[in-house]
């Protein structure tokens, strides 16, 4: 780190006028910038307060309906399923990510209603990171994949610590 700044001079303004813009210089092009902190990973926290108006994916009885969360759509943390729940649910359970805050960062959210063989997706969306403080409310509207309509709600506390 100590070296870096050793490189770093001033140069004359005569000297500045002199120099051909086009020629290789042995002097710095740019001064070396110090690590911004939207690189350092922060931990970012969820909590899943509730889900309510989504569809119900059963036939018969209710569904009993989870809550998926990502930040890099390879691990997932999942809710615990509320057996019977129908088309709402309180969760209040808290999760929580190592996240790089940067414009492009999200949350990936996902509903699903778990059956025995393979759990259908009740509607997902996701959150842009990068306006998020250290504790924000947002009610997320879920969309479903093949008709991109309104397909309920997830309640959720999020934050930067």
């Amino acid at each position: 780190m100590y070296g870096a700044l050793s490189l770093v001079h001033t140069i004359p303004q005569q000297q500045q006028q002199q120099q051909p813009t086009n020629q290789p210089t042995n002097q710095p092009t740019k001064n070396p910038q110090p690590p911004l902190i939207s690189n350092l990973a922060m931990i970012f926290t969820v909590t899943v307060v509730s889900v309510n108006g989504v569809k119900d994916g059963d036939v018969i009885g209710k569904g009993d309906i989870y809550v998926r969360l990502s930040t890099d759509k390879k691990t997932w943390q999942d809710t615990t399923v509320k057996s019977g729940a129908g088309t709402e649910a309180l969760y209040d359970e808290r999760f929580q990510f190592d996240v790089t805050p940067e414009p492009q960062s999200k949350l990936y959210v996902e509903v699903y209603d778990k059956d025995a063989g393979k759990d259908d997706l009740l509607g997902s969306n996701h959150v842009d990171l990068g306006p998020i403080g250290s504790d924000d409310t947002v009610a997320l509207k879920l969309h479903k994949h093949v008709v991109h309509r309104h397909e309920g709600i997830v309640n959720l506390k999020l934050g930067f610590q």
